[in-house]
């Protein structure tokens, strides 16, 4: 008990941290794209560097999603795709993989040599876990997540809100408040979220670089988020 009180007002105060540094970095940001936009509007684009991106699967409907915003994105954008995926889940490492193969079967453009590879990653809290013995497991899965980031450290941090993708984004997150080169996380909401944030959602909204919502009263009620329409 006495641990948790230690800990709540730590965890408040890195969450209030957290909300002024991204919205310093936001309004930083949003200059500078529009001073780029003004001094090069006749300008041609660069060509885009091929990107080592990260996705975290979720079990049931966030892998589902997360496989239709993939498949929307030319894989020569991306030098290697690592997913990561829950110890625990039997279901999703299965169903990327019949993708993958069906997208090589295809020879599709969205499947160009791009090599793909799975990382997996324990989960803080099982569903009907006790919050007391989610404490250790938890810690657990920080810790590989830490390895994770600071192993791979990808350019690109795909998300959609299952828990496994918590601790990866604060992760992260971490590497940029030790001014380390850090994976730029964007985090696409669930379709099923129509008025409010997901937990997660919560969680990361004051530390990811981009937040796309697909309903429009969530983009009228959360001012940093970005609403693409219906993407899943």
């Amino acid at each position: 008990m006495l641990a948790l009180i230690l800990v709540i007002p730590v965890l408040l105060a890195l969450r209030v941290g957290a909300l002024v540094l991204v919205t310093l970095r936001r309004r930083q940001r949003h200059q500078v794209r529009l001073a780029v936009a003004r001094s090069s509007k006749s300008a041609p684009p660069a060509p885009a560097q091929p990107l080592r991106a990260m996705a975290v699967l979720g079990s049931g409907g966030h892998t589902s999603e997360l496989i239709a915003v993939l498949s929307g994105v030319q894989r020569s954008r991306f030098s290697s795709l690592t997913y990561v995926v829950a110890e625990t889940d039997a279901i999703s490492r299965p169903r990327l993989e019949a993708h993958e193969a069906t997208l090589a079967a295809a020879a599709l453009p969205k499947a160009s040599a791009c090599p793909v590879s799975f990382v997996t990653l324990p989960r803080s809290r099982e569903v009907g876990q006790s919050y007391l013995t989610s404490v250790a497991t938890t810690l657990r899965a920080t810790a590989s997540a830490v390895a994770i980031i600071f192993a791979q450290c990808p350019d690109l941090l795909v998300v959609n809100g299952p828990g496994t993708c918590v601790p990866l984004c604060w992760a992260a997150f971490a590497r940029r408040l030790f001014f380390m080169r850090a994976p730029k996380v964007v985090f696409v909401e669930s379709f099923a979220r129509v008025t409010r944030l997901s937990l997660s959602g919560y969680l990361l909204y004051p530390i990811v670089d981009r937040f796309v919502v697909q309903w429009p009263l969530q983009a009228q009620k959360y001012p940093y988020t970005e609403y693409l329409g219906t993407i899943c």
